[in-house]
């Protein structure tokens, strides 16, 4: 169980205050990793480098971001979430702040792209896992709340990053951005915890910092698969849509709108899918199945779209329903391996996500130069198709425990029952011979009292 792990009263106002800053990590990591194109274009004018070796340096970012995922949680584990969000926002800031000093692109892979991913890496896992033990009932809800920081730091970051570059140039650009994300840390400092009774039971045996126990899980291994098929049909979306639309004859400014509708759609699919995953007949894995099934079936069909209006209808459903993967993932975990084992499953995840996402890219080019784009989808497509079909397993084994467990608690309910009726029944005897018992010492007493009368008359 990780220092995580509290006993909040359900009443408590600080909760929210988690949440809060939960969000505003999420925007202040993913406003920069998820717009590493507008920094791309940057370094591109910059130095002068050719695509592909610049490009390297948000790819890193994005890689190194996942890829301590296991040592993130590791060390939430160990020391708590406020002090490793704490650390993660100094090493990005620190990341950034160098990144302004550098004199070649080679530079900005260690300072960008590994540094500052790494710092992003420790911020991710305790922002997501301090929020589960705050909130029982409302769960999905504040996940729903926290992870559209994604999206608000999407929406708010290009345009800053943009005027900044135009007033203070890439170098300036980068030191303002290292003081927004130091940030972090004063989020981080929000993030108080509090003992739990159990934690600080006497004599509890000291915690695994990594339980590789984990592994052992069916259903948790299923769910590394999803998250790497998911990432890696996501990756090819976002890689391939604005060449299709192109392709199309749409231009420039209305491809990129594209991503615009994406964004915003996913932020607001948070919500919905928040207050959905708190309705009391709600599934969580099932409210997830298809949250991927359907922008799957989406993707497979898109070579059929032609016209800028079909797209945009697709890049709402898109967005809407992959906003699931954020506010549903971290119950699911919860649900699998247990919620004292939220940050080891979610270190172990990140990985997954990581390998899929670099993989989506070189696949979806290859499929690219082999089919055109209609190739790319088809295979964006059924790799999130495959992502929610593999997820009924899980579902399955779920509903069959969730079952036998309503037929042992009836089961014991029917033998509480029998033992009670027993129980009243054994009682209901023994008052009658006791009642009997009385009545025939009282008869004879009767008679021995005749008795004596007539002797005495």
């Amino acid at each position: 169980m990780t220092r995580c792990r509290q006993s909040i009263c359900k009443t408590n106002p600080e909760r929210y205050g988690i949440v809060v800053a939960s969000c505003c990590c999420h925007c202040f990591v993913y406003g920069i990793s998820w717009t590493v194109g507008v920094f791309f274009v940057m370094f591109l004018d910059a130095f002068q480098a050719k695509k592909g070796v610049t490009a390297w340096a948000g790819s890193l970012n994005t890689a190194c971001c996942y890829a301590v995922g296991p040592i993130s949680s590791m060390l939430t584990n160990k020391f708590g979430c406020r002090p490793t969000v704490i650390l993660g926002g100094v090493i990005s800031a620190i990341g950034l702040g160098t990144s302004a000093f550098a004199t070649n692109i080679y530079h900005l892979y260690i300072t960008f792209g590994i540094v500052t991913g790494i710092g992003f890496g420790f911020v991710y896992i305790p922002s997501v896992s301090i929020i589960a033990p705050y909130f029982k009932k409302k769960r999905a809800l504040a996940y729903g709340v926290a992870t559209a920081g994604i999206g608000i730091g999407s929406m708010v970051y290009p345009p800053i990053i943009d005027a900044l570059n135009n007033q203070y140039g890439w170098r300036g650009t980068l030191l303002i951005l290292s003081g927004i994300t130091l940030n972090i840390c004063v989020a981080g400092a929000f993030m108080k915890p509090f003992k739990s009774t159990i934690d600080d039971a006497r004599g509890k045996v000291k915690e695994r910092l990594f339980n590789v126990g984990i592994f052992r899980s069916v259903d948790f291994l299923i769910l590394c698969m999803n998250n790497m098929l998911f990432c890696f049909g996501v990756s090819v979306v976002y890689t391939h849509l604005a060449e299709y639309a192109l392709q199309m004859d749409i231009g420039g400014r209305e491809s990129s709108i594209l991503f615009s509708v994406i964004g915003i759609s996913n932020f607001l699919g948070r919500f919905v899918f928040g207050f959905i995953g708190n309705h009391p007949l709600s599934n969580d894995i099932l409210v997830y199945l298809f949250g991927f099934l359907i922008p799957g079936i989406a993707t497979l069909l898109v070579p059929l779209l032609t016209q800028f209006e079909s797209l945009l209808i697709y890049a709402t459903i898109f967005g809407t329903f992959t906003s699931v993967f954020g506010v549903q993932l971290a119950s699911i975990v919860c649900q699998i391996i247990g919620e004292d084992q939220l940050a080891t499953g979610f270190g172990v995840l990140l990985p997954f996500e990581a390998f899929g996402t670099m993989l989506g890219g070189p696949v979806a080019g290859f499929m690219y130069d082999g089919f055109e784009s209609t190739g790319s989808f088809f295979v964006g497509g059924g790799a999130l198709v495959l992502s929610a079909t593999i997820m009924i397993v899980p579902y399955l084994r779920e509903k069959r425990l969730h079952a036998r467990a309503l037929n042992d608690n009836t089961r014991i309910k029917n033998n509480l029952t029998e033992v009670m009726v027993k129980t009243e029944n054994e009682d209901t005897v023994h008052e009658d011979h006791i009642s009997n018992t009385t009545l025939s010492d009282n008869t004879e007493e009767n008679e021995k009292a005749i008795m004596l009368e007539e002797i005495h008359t």
